[in-house]
């Protein structure tokens, strides 16, 4: 736990871990999912500023003393780009998070690598605010763990740094030929999609191929 503005405090914790996924290839169009889907529960803050906590996620090696998120070829500058989203009508919503075009080209983590905070029902039926990486995909196979960190916007243009951070049980990015196989869909992701998150919903038995 950290402390953030106004003697707030806040922590994130992993509440669905990622477990494997088959590589994908550097085609935008070759995306092999993580499974399930990491989803992250903030405890703690300004209730009324949900909309302002943005959490990055970054890969690393399983023992957490490597951020391998992008290649070995040569990179230097931001990674993600925050602007004001004017046109948005959710509070929710209100910036956009996008890849800088360097980093985009030489990544390995692909996906969505920031995720906003969403109010959502838990599987007791208690709201809570989570944040959803349902789009996550790694471009070589290995062992890893994904870490994330928690930012509060700003639009003063100084620099941000993170108010919280933790990070994933071991997960393991399969080649094709040794991929066990897609998994069923867990029931916290079949219940946050029918609360209308974007989450792919997989049965056991489909194409193992994903």
């Amino acid at each position: 736990m950290l402390t953030v503005p106004r003697n707030q405090m806040v922590s994130i914790d992993v509440v669905q871990q990622p477990l494997r996924a088959r590589m994908c290839g550097f085609a935008s169009a070759d995306k092999r999912l993580i499974d399930p889907p990491p989803i992250l529960k903030l405890t703690g803050g300004d209730v009324g500023s949900t909309n302002l906590y943005i959490l990055s996620v970054s890969l690393w090696s399983e023992n957490l003393t490597k951020d391998v998120s992008i290649t070995e070829k040569y990179f230097s500058g931001a990674s993600l780009k925050y602007t004001a989203d004017n046109a948005s009508s959710s509070s929710q919503s209100l910036y956009k998070v996008e890849l800088t075009e360097g980093y985009d080209s030489c990544r390995v983590l692909w996906g969505g690598l920031a995720a906003t905070c969403t109010r959502l029902k838990d599987l007791d039926g208690v709201v809570g605010n989570f944040f959803v990486f349902h789009d996550l995909s790694v471009r070589s196979s290995g062992v890893y763990r994904l870490k994330f960190e928690l930012f509060v916007m700003n639009i003063t243009g100084a620099k941000m740094t993170p108010i919280a951070s933790t990070s994933s049980d071991i997960f393991t990015v399969y080649t094709p030929k040794s991929f066990p196989g897609i998994l069923e869909t867990t029931a916290l992701s079949r219940w946050f999609a029918k609360q209308g998150v974007s989450v792919r919903l997989r049965q056991t038995g489909e194409n193992a191929a994903g």
